[in-house]
């Protein structure tokens, strides 16, 4: 029996898939390290109660749920390689291989495998800070996964690597550059869910694992150099974009902004910060 994993000992790949739920033969798998990795798999047992008894009657199994949330810089070799999925219109599905393992990766050892399928990219936040890094967490569903004591059968596996600090970043508002931003936030919500339906066999996995509505919405903080926004803001001004860089030529812009609320924060010893969340109406794009 090997000692317990630690996080210098799992790593996270990833693949699109040709097939929905289905991981492609000799599969190129890519990846970037993570500063956090949680699978969850979630069976939704049912417990059934009835008459007569203090205790259950029976302990059914549910819908399967596979959940897997990863938060990881950005990374500069290539920022929309692996976020690029998360535009619905692509209609794309990832196969993504977690793995825990012994010693070092390409002669690992100990191996367990986690092989998730069918999964779609459900919530991503992405964020930067002056004094920080371009940082991503998303969290993915999907449809079944598979336990392994082995990498993927045929797999290769590649990594990118660089990170991209906030110096890199910019910020754009309407097409132009702005230039008092110090820190933001831009959070998109895809809403995907399991569609399921009786059948012969293995009911408990999803049928369909669609896109739904999408809602996208963040937040900027500025040092306070003037009220533009909060006139904006009481004046209902809606924006045509708002635009965020995160490494290179790289962004992520939402279409139809308008501000949600104005905050200004001010300590004893430092400037005062206005804080601005949005909302977007319109379309999502990241290249």
């Amino acid at each position: 029996m090997v000692d317990t994993y630690s996080a210098e000992e799992e790593a996270f790949y990833y693949i699109d898939e040709t097939t929905f739920g289905v991981t492609p033969g000799t599969p190129a798998f890519l990846g970037h390290p993570c500063s956090s990795i949680m699978p969850n798999i979630n069976p939704n047992n049912l417990l059934v109660r009835g008459c007569g008894s203090i205790n259950y009657l029976a302990n059914k199994r549910g819908r399967l749920l596979p959940e897997l949330k990863v938060k990881f810089p950005v990374p500069s070799a290539a920022p929309t390689n692996f976020l690029q999925y998360l535009k619905p219109e692509l209609g794309k599905s990832l196969s993504l291989n977690v793995l825990y393992y012994k010693g070092a990766f390409l002669t690992a050892t100990d191996i367990l495998s986690l092989l998730y399928t069918g999964m779609r990219f459900n919530k991503t936040v992405i964020t930067c800070d002056i004094d920080g890094i371009v940082e991503a967490e998303v969290s993915l569903i999907g449809q079944n996964v598979a336990t392994g004591t082995a990498k993927v059968a045929d797999a290769s596996y590649g990594q990118y690597s660089g990170v991209t600090s906030g110096l890199e970043s910019y910020f754009k508002i309407a097409g132009s550059a702005d230039e008092r931003a110090v820190a933001w936030r831009i959070e998109v919500d895809n809403s995907v869910r399991q569609i399921h339906t009786i059948k012969a066999a293995n009911a408990h996995i999803a049928k369909y694992v669609p896109f739904g509505s999408q809602k996208v919405s963040g937040e900027v903080t500025f040092e306070f150099e003037s009220k533009t926004e909060l006139d904006e803001l009481l004046a209902d001004t809606e924006k045509a974009s708002i635009e965020f860089g995160i490494g290179g030529a790289n962004y992520i812009k939402a279409e139809y902004i308008k501000w949600d609320a104005f905050g200004l924060d001010g300590k004893i010893e430092d400037f005062i910060s206005a804080t601005v969340p949005f909302s977007a109406r319109g379309a999502t794009t990241i290249a």
